[in-house]
């Protein structure tokens, strides 16, 4: 969330609904932030685990239109955490997502990368492909998934993996400098994350550049 400046900072007024919530780990964290949270999954253990968090009161079993309370829309942000590979009518489902949103609204999502540098390097062995792994985007064709659901705008930022994002990561200075380096030269990190606006002119008003679709 924070790799998209002030964006996330602060929920205060918004409501946002988790998209795959699991166990509600992020539930917690966008509660704390302040968001009026909701979420949807399909594994009835999960969203019951979910309920027992901050934040999880309205986590529900199923998709979106299952759900009175998350089906009449009006959310101002949407997330999908890892996700979008497991859907196997991707435009379909996050041309659902963009009309729960209101017009200022936005989705913030993580997903492999089909351009990874690890997935030319381990090619078959990568750790990407895994069985329940159906649909995957790189850079360049997840604007396009963005395009045919209905979004107007989508900014791309790369990954460089959680330890050096935070700050743990056991790399030399120098090595750090050159992933960081090689993964910005074309956003090659394992991971991609992304925002997609409704509105063309969401970007600017957030102070976050963006490509218009």
């Amino acid at each position: 969330m924070d790799g998209f400046g002030p964006l996330f900072h602060s929920g205060s007024g918004r409501r946002l609904l988790d998209f795959g919530c699991g166990a509600g780990l992020f539930l917690e964290v966008a509660h704390e932030r302040g968001f009026e949270t909701f979420g949807v999954d399909l594994s009835e253990d999960a969203v019951m685990r979910a309920r027992k968090r901050r934040g999880g009161a309205n986590a529900w079993p199923g998709t979106p239109h299952d759900v009175p309370e998350i089906a009449g829309g009006g959310f101002h942000v949407a997330t999908m955490w890892s996700v979008l590979a497991h859907l196997a009518t991707p435009v379909e489902d996050l041309t659902a997502i963009r009309r729960l949103l209101t017009a200022d609204g936005v989705l913030l999502l993580l997903t492999v990368n089909a351009n990874s540098l690890q997935l030319k390097a381990h090619g078959s062995r990568w750790n990407g492909f895994t069985p329940n792994h159906l649909k995957f985007f790189s850079p360049t064709t997840l604007p396009l998934l963005m395009k045919r659901a209905g979004f107007a705008a989508v900014t791309v930022r790369p990954t460089y993996g959680d330890a050096v994002e935070d700050g743990t990561t056991r790399l030399p200075a120098d090595q750090e400098r050159r992933l960081r380096r090689n993964v910005d030269r074309g956003n090659q990190g394992n991971m991609i994350r992304a925002v997609a606006f409704v509105e063309p002119d969401g970007p600017a008003r957030c102070g976050i550049e963006a490509e218009r679709l």
